[in-house]
């Protein structure tokens, strides 16, 4: 097995390499290359920039793993559903959520337990889960040495040979989907609270309405998900779109709204991903009186999601407030997909202008003749998304001038805002909530806020800098 697994991370990587070769930044949406027929069964591999040897080896070789889940089984309630018998098991990443684990004394003993309140993904840590007896959940740390996937506490022992040694029963990672094993939602114990009206819905996913359904892996591991029926659209667009969504089989992290797989069965097109427990972010902070320390750590998450899409250079056009989740143990995701008609993915920032309800997010540089959107206009953007987090999910209050906006239309609001010539935005407002008591922390203001909103573009930080100021404000 051990032999079988290294045959085709060698594949993999032959045929990566090349493509890297040829350019550098080949991981900028859309992609326009085809999959090979290795990728087909295994999906795309994305590599973050300035990836190292170590780094590109391990990525080959985790995702050639059929029982490699990544963030996908973070919520504890998921992982039950698909631990039915004894000796059945998975590998994850390590959770960044509180997990505590029983000690026990089973066929995974002399195993370092993982315990700890929190972790962050590594390139070198995963966990490999499995049902003990007597219904207990274990859990063993996994490393990557000798460009092989080892036990930490027994690193002569490969996770093949191990798995082999004691029976275990791998469970594979859905990809390809049948129609028969989507049904109702009805199983589904809790509705969502905090959904948005049908009509921010349809105005913010262009592409359908997402409807929660459940997913059978087999007769009786079912799990929720949610669920994007594409069927209305002609044959072409459906190709098309199905062909974007292959290429994000392993792309995302615990902050971003993952794929579990897709169904075209029986004339019926949907793309399958991971529920959302509890619904969207913003009709959650509409209910008020939110705890401060609560919206510091969605604003870290929402970094952390921003910081992965960085480091992949996957620019998201659409990003604003509407598109975040907010789920199990209450984690934070970004929305990728269903904000435009025609495309899974908003592959350019043209579109924007089209919507009052997008304009109203964007920096000043995108509304000047040779306008320009980036990472660092991201950044401005995630200011406007901290500064709706602190009050109540509201909409930015500044608005564009006609001169400084490619839309016609008339923005409304109950505060007007202009973009002078010399491009002093937002420094009249934020001296004010210095000076005054507001519902938004002074350090947010300061370490966040005035940077995001600088003016001069190369000033704005990345969302490496800006995930290192939010955890300060965690401590």
């Amino acid at each position: 097995m051990e032999s079988l697994t290294n045959f085709v991370c060698n594949l993999l990587h032959i045929n990566h390499k090349n493509r890297d070769d040829d350019n550098e930044n080949n991981q900028v949406w859309p992609r326009t290359l085809s999959l090979s027929p290795l990728e087909h069964i295994y999906g795309l591999v994305w590599m973050p920039k300035n990836v190292n040897t170590y780094e590109r080896e391990l990525l080959y070789s985790i995702h050639s793993l059929p029982f490699y889940f990544g963030s996908l089984l973070e919520d504890d309630d998921v992982q039950v559903q698909l631990l039915i018998n004894c000796g059945d098991c998975f590998l994850t990443n390590p959770p960044q959520t509180t997990y505590n684990t029983p000690p026990s004394t089973s066929l995974l003993s002399r195993i370092k337990f993982f315990n700890t309140r929190r972790s962050y993904y590594t390139f070198s840590h995963y966990i490999l889960t499995a049902l003990g007896t007597n219904d207990i959940i274990l859990k063993a740390n996994i490393i990557f040495k000798r460009n092989t996937f080892v036990l930490e506490k027994l690193p002569d022992i490969d996770i093949h040979t191990f798995i082999a040694e004691n029976n275990l029963n791998t469970i594979s990672k859905p990809w390809f989907i049948e129609k028969k094993q989507i049904i109702s939602g009805r199983g589904i114990k809790q509705a969502q609270p905090f959904l948005l009206s049908i009509d921010e819905r349809r105005r913010y996913f262009r592409l359908g309405i997402f409807e929660r359904k459940v997913l059978c892996l087999d007769s009786r591991r079912k799990i929720p998900v949610s669920v994007l029926s594409i069927e209305a659209y002609d044959r072409e667009l459906q190709k098309k779109l199905i062909n974007e969504a292959n290429l994000l089989r392993n792309f995302g992290n615990i902050h971003i709204e993952k794929l579990w797989g897709l169904c075209c069965d029986d004339g019926e097109c949907m793309i399958v991903l991971e529920e959302v427990v509890y619904g969207s972010l913003v009709p959650y902070l509409r209910t008020g009186n939110r705890n401060e320390g609560q919206l510091i750590n969605f604003c870290y998450q929402i970094s952390e999601g921003l910081r992965y899409l960085e480091d992949h250079d996957f620019i998201l056009y659409h990003f604003n407030i509407y598109y975040l989740y907010i789920t199990y143990n209450y984690t934070i995701k970004i929305s990728l997909i269903g904000s435009s008609k025609e495309e899974l993915i908003m592959s350019s920032p043209k579109e924007l202008y089209e919507y009052e309800e997008a304009v109203i997010w964007l920096p000043p540089e995108c509304f000047e003749r040779n306008g320009t959107f980036n990472f660092l206009s991201l950044s401005y953007i995630f200011g406007n998304v901290v500064w709706s987090i602190f009050n109540n999910g509201m909409n930015p209050i500044f608005d564009m001038s006609k001169e400084n906006r490619k839309s016609t239309t008339s923005l409304s609001g109950s505060k007007n805002f202009t973009f002078s010539s010399k491009g002093c935005i937002k420094k009249n407002y934020l001296k004010k909530l210095e000076m005054f008591q507001t519902s938004i922390p002074r350090n947010i203001i300061k370490n966040v806020l005035f940077k995001c909103w600088d003016v001069n573009i190369n000033n704005r930080p990345n969302f490496a800098i800006l995930c290192k100021e939010i955890k300060k404000l965690q401590m």
